[in-house]
């Protein structure tokens, strides 16, 4: 079990990107729980709905039956570490007491993975959170830089016909 933490551990700290940490927890788990297939969702509190993390994008149709199903998910799996329906396992990741994320699982040994991820979970949360944090951390230096680059053309300027559709 510890080999395959460390192996893990491995794995995330090469990931640096949501794409390629979905990508490196479904190859681990590919090549060593024969799992079928592996998707990551995150809770998005901005849009209040449902993220597939390996996109870059969030669907804000909160009605649609996938994202419903996936909200319900969330509730369900607060007092719960995972829920198995229809041959797939959705696997509680934690962030302190509350559901931040969900990794769906289907195929391979599901007693084994669920007695990895009992340990690993925590591991791929932490990683994903920071991903996340990162992400936004960058978009927030990008709006503040672009902010100041107009700042420094309004101190220059003093036409409006040219300030304004800059500003704009």
């Amino acid at each position: 079990m510890l080999d395959l933490l460390e192996n893990l551990s491995k794995s995330l700290d090469n990931a640096y990107s949501s794409k390629s940490i979905v990508s490196a927890v479904r190859d681990f788990f590919i090549s060593n729980f024969n799992v079928n297939s592996l998707d990551i969702f995150i809770f998005d509190e901005k849009f209040n709905t449902v993220k597939d993390f390996s996109k870059d994008w969030v669907d804000p149709d909160k009605e649609s039956d996938s994202v419903k199903f996936y909200l319900k998910m969330f509730e369900d799996l607060t007092d719960k570490k995972y829920v198995n329906i229809d041959g797939y396992l959705y696997f509680k990741l934690p962030k302190r007491n509350i559901c931040f994320g969900i990794l769906k699982l289907k195929g391979g040994d599901i007693e084994k993975v669920k007695e990895f991820l009992k340990n690993a979970c925590y591991l791929i949360s932490l990683k994903i959170q920071n991903i996340a944090l990162a992400e936004n951390m960058q978009k927030n230096i990008d709006f503040h830089e672009l902010i100041r680059n107009i700042a420094k053309i309004i101190e220059t300027q003093y036409e409006l016909n040219y300030i304004i559709p800059l500003i704009g």
